[in-house]
């Protein structure tokens, strides 16, 4: 079940102003011509980001699954997959998956408000666990 295959991390604190912008997260656009982003690292260079920008949208069954005409490889399973959205790059998908072959391709997940539902609740719950004073104080 591709459509759970994402994990949220709380951070104990937050990151200093101005140092990380989150990006914002959509549905993926409408329009079948929309190239997709993928950025990742690999198990085999974790030192290196890669990326395309040139990702083909490719046909699909499915809405619960984006098909992207891009290879990843193995160890780019939870990167982002960016489109355009009102002229900026936004987050609009999580890859879960390849095939191989002659035309290699990536599976995503979709985000928007499905993801947003469910970080909320995970926030809602660590809020629930976590003690407002840190221990000792």
């Amino acid at each position: 079940r591709f459509k759970f295959d994402v994990a949220v991390l709380q951070l104990d604190a937050p990151f200093p102003p101005g140092l990380v912008t989150a990006p914002k997260i959509s549905a993926p656009p409408d329009d079948p011509t929309t190239p997709f982003a993928l950025l990742g690292y690999n198990r085999m260079g974790s030192d290196h980001l890669s990326g395309r920008f040139d990702c083909p949208n490719l046909p699909q069954d499915s809405a619960d699954v984006l098909m992207i005409g891009c290879e990843v490889t193995s160890g780019n399973s939870g990167g982002p997959v960016l489109a355009q959205v009102d002229g900026e790059w936004q987050l609009v998908g999580v890859v879960v998956g390849r095939i191989g072959g002659e035309r290699p391709a990536a599976f995503a997940v979709p985000v928007g408000d499905w993801i947003l539902e469910h970080w909320r609740a995970a926030m809602t719950r660590a809020a629930a666990r976590t003690p407002s004073t840190p221990p000792g104080q």
